[in-house]
């Protein structure tokens, strides 16, 4: 008789309709702003490390944000981005015009590579539409805004899957009103208590799955205790 919430990927990775070219698999992004957005729109955010793999990507912020774009996905396709440099358009704009003054004769890929993994700077170029043997005193202005959006909104592409098997956990379960949050028993059947991932509990990546799984857990057992001393 209790309601369930449907069961969705928690803490996954994120596969993408456009898997990651060979030389991309294995890049680490530190501490970037990944966005999923729909229909243009941006409605989830994490910030944290990213790992580009095989099929698409994975790393605490995506883990983070994967139950959010699974959930997102029952409404119509979605697409990830990433802020690469955690600032907003007009100041990278800004950054990246004191950078053309203090060095014009420096190629803009060399610079990139002071901020982005090496391998991962030609990607960015190319999504800009800039070439990477550039300097920077030959780089047009809209060469410039078009690298400055880049680097604000890089997008990954289209997301195909969030793998339910592959994920540390899961979010759904029995609907969280329908508990006594200080026992763990049904509202609707006495004597019936539950605990981890039975309930719709999907924390955050660090442990507070675990201590959920730990709290509610003991919760119910000493309460299912307490219940049957009670009754007798």
């Amino acid at each position: 008789g209790h309601a369930i919430v449907a069961v969705r990927a928690a803490l996954a990775p994120i596969y993408l309709k456009q898997a990651p070219e060979q030389s991309l698999i294995g890049i680490s992004l530190r501490d970037i702003e990944i966005s999923i957005s729909q229909n243009g729109k941006s409605l989830a955010s994490r910030m944290g490390d990213v790992l580009i793999t095989h099929r698409g990507l994975s790393g605490p912020a995506i883990l983070g944000i994967s139950n959010a774009a699974a959930m997102l996905m029952e409404d119509g396709s979605i697409a990830i981005e990433a802020n690469l440099i955690g600032q907003n358009e007009n100041q990278v704009r800004e950054i990246l015009i004191t950078a053309q003054r203090s060095n014009p004769n420096q190629q803009v890929k060399t610079y990139l590579e002071s901020l982005l993994p090496n391998r991962f700077v030609p990607f960015v170029m190319d999504q800009a539409d800039v070439a990477t043997d550039r300097k920077w005193h030959e780089l047009t202005r809209d060469e410039r805004s078009r690298l400055a959006a880049t680097l604000v909104h890089y997008s990954f592409g289209e997301v195909s899957e969030v793998p339910l098997e592959r994920g540390e956990v899961t979010s759904g379960g029995v609907t969280l009103g329908e508990v006594d949050p200080k026992t763990m028993m049904s509202h609707i059947h006495l004597g019936l208590f539950f605990a981890g991932e039975m309930l719709d509990v999907a924390g955050e990546i660090g442990g507070y799955n675990l201590q959920a799984a730990y709290s509610t857990g003991w919760v119910a057992g000493e309460s299912a205790v307490n219940f049957i001393i009670s009754q007798k």
